[in-house]
């Protein structure tokens, strides 16, 4: 998999730079404001340690005392470069190795621990989605105030969302019980007691103050996202306005989440961002030169920053949590 997304992302590229002029190119980068480069290199920190008090949170869950929290920012930063680096899914996989390594938490709960982020994740997505098109296409009534309870709806489904799939598991927990034992039963008692593990795993995850941190720290990391994306865009002169940040966010992720067969989304996340900048009414070929050197900075503050990190940790000797949760 990882050759074939090589050879896209490399026919990807040559594509894109043949219709890009490398001279305009040149000169976007060299316009660049600085100030704004290095607020969107701050703004990603902010969402990098959103995303890791987030991990915090839904590992240690009440009993926080158990990890440390250094340790849950090297897992978000190991996470965060693997999944922007690699074709869309191999990161995620690498996950649970990451938790179970450095936090030295199970397996199963460092998946049950992805399944709530991926989901609340989704559900920020749609959120986003629906928000950006209430600001951006409804032209009656208060469309505002329209896209702030669409946002305020998509807060709460994130905080229910431990709940909803602890619920599932329990109810597929109860189905494999039910069901006829065709192996001897061992086939069904394995997955029941996964299934177990899992369902009192998000159950402890479903307490108000558990559910309401996770929401917060999910919510924290999309606005902190939105604004390394309006910086970014800012860096080469173009000002978003508020939906159009939602919309942005949202094509980004949807279109990441396509481009499986490309290392780091790289030429289909930039042809996909150049379509959305045409809708802002510039020409085709400046949007594509916007969009390559956008993504560029969009991928060195969100790779650099983690990466950047897991240096000081290598220089500072910040190794796995010396701590060994039971839970």
């Amino acid at each position: 998999m990882l050759v074939a997304a090589t050879v896209v992302s490399a026919l990807l590229v040559a594509a894109v730079a043949v219709a890009v002029d490398i001279s305009a190119l040149a000169r976007l980068w060299s316009a660049m404001d600085g100030r704004w480069a290095l607020a969107a290199t701050g703004w990603a920190a902010v969402a990098l340690l959103a995303r890791s008090r987030r991990i915090y949170q839904l590992l240690s869950g009440e009993h926080a005392r158990s990890m440390t929290v250094v340790p849950s920012i090297r897992v978000a930063s190991l996470h965060q470069v693997l999944f922007m680096s690699l074709p869309s899914g191999l990161g995620d996989a690498a996950f649970p190795f990451l938790v179970r390594s450095h936090l030295h938490q199970s397996v199963s709960m460092a998946i049950g621990c992805l399944l709530v982020m991926r989901t609340q994740d989704l559900v920020m997505i749609a959120t986003l989605g629906a928000a950006a098109a209430c600001l951006l296409w409804v032209h009656t009534g208060s469309p505002a105030m329209l896209a702030l309870t669409v946002g305020v709806a998509g807060f709460l489904a994130t905080f229910y969302v431990p709940r909803a799939l602890g619920a599932a598991a329990t109810g597929a927990m109860r189905l494999v019980t039910s069901c006829a034992d065709r192996d001897g039963g061992t086939l069904q008692s394995r997955w029941r007691d996964r299934l177990l593990v899992a369902s009192g795993y998000l159950r402890t995850r479903t307490s108000s103050p558990s559910a309401w941190k996770c929401a917060f720290w999910t919510l924290a990391s999309w606005i902190a996202t939105g604004a390394c994306v309006d910086a970014c865009f800012r860096a080469f002169g173009v000002s978003l306005l508020l939906g159009q940040i939602g919309a942005m966010l949202f094509g980004l992720n949807v279109i990441g989440a396509a481009a499986i067969l490309t290392i780091a989304g790289v030429g289909a996340v930039e042809a996909g961002l150049a379509g959305m900048i045409v809708l802002l009414a510039v020409e085709t070929p400046q949007a594509v030169e916007l969009a390559v050197v956008v993504r560029s900075l969009l991928l060195a503050t969100n790779i650099g920053v983690p990466a950047a990190f897991q240096v000081c940790c290598g220089l500072f000797g910040i190794k796995a949590d010396a701590t060994r949760p039971t839970a």
